[in-house]
């Protein structure tokens, strides 16, 4: 069924709020962000916000959802069982490099609430926070999925697969806060080169 025009303009106004309360949460931790200050970054009455969310829990859970499955579909690549696992594990890196790097609010976001999902207040996660691990737990779960396909090809030999995922998942996190404060500046395919070179190989 085709789109009608004010389908297009509610979807388009729905992503403005999306896009200013990343903006914002990039800066301020949940908590300390307003509806208000989103309001007037996608240049909008407040009340308006409640047309498209329920609040502001639930406008930053759509963000999430919404970040994750981008983030899928970036990596979607990586998951074709047909190539080499190698392969696989380069084009994965190259994606998840070129995601972040390409999207800083985003991973200044994560930044921003990764303490509140490790050691949760009163331990208890709000359910923004629950998605958030979810997602985490999600991108774990590919990136340990695309290290057993190559420990099966004869790479990362007698190496803990749950390990390896830790160390993949740490260089990566830590290239990408080098590249935010400017400690890094090589080009994708270089830096790609560079975290491969740094795994365990077969032993």
């Amino acid at each position: 069924m085709t789109e009608s025009r004010r389908e297009r303009e509610r979807r388009a106004r729905r992503q403005e709020i999306i896009s200013a309360a990343k903006e914002v949460l990039s800066r301020k931790p949940f908590n300390e962000a307003t509806l208000e200050e989103i309001a007037e970054r996608a240049e909008l009455a407040k009340g308006t916000i409640y047309g498209y969310f329920k609040n502001k829990e639930d406008l930053f859970i759509s963000l999430i959802k919404q970040e994750f499955d981008s983030w899928r579909r970036a990596v979607e690549p990586a998951l074709d069982e047909g190539l080499a696992p190698r392969e696989r594990l380069r084009i994965m890196t190259e994606a998840v490099l070129r995601y972040h790097l390409d999207n800083l609010d985003l991973y200044k976001i994560y930044l921003t609430h990764m303490g509140f999902i490790i050691i949760p207040k009163e331990g208890m996660l709000h359910e923004y926070q629950r998605i958030i691990n979810d997602c985490l737990k999600k991108a774990m779960e590919i990136y340990r999925e695309v290290i057993i396909s190559c420990q099966k090809d004869g790479l990362f030999k007698d190496k803990d697969p749950q390990f390896l995922t830790l160390v993949y998942q740490g260089v990566i996190q830590s290239v990408i806060m080098g590249w935010m404060m400017g400690l890094i500046d090589k080009p994708i395919p270089k830096l790609v080169e560079d975290i491969l070179e740094l795994l365990p190989e077969s032993s």
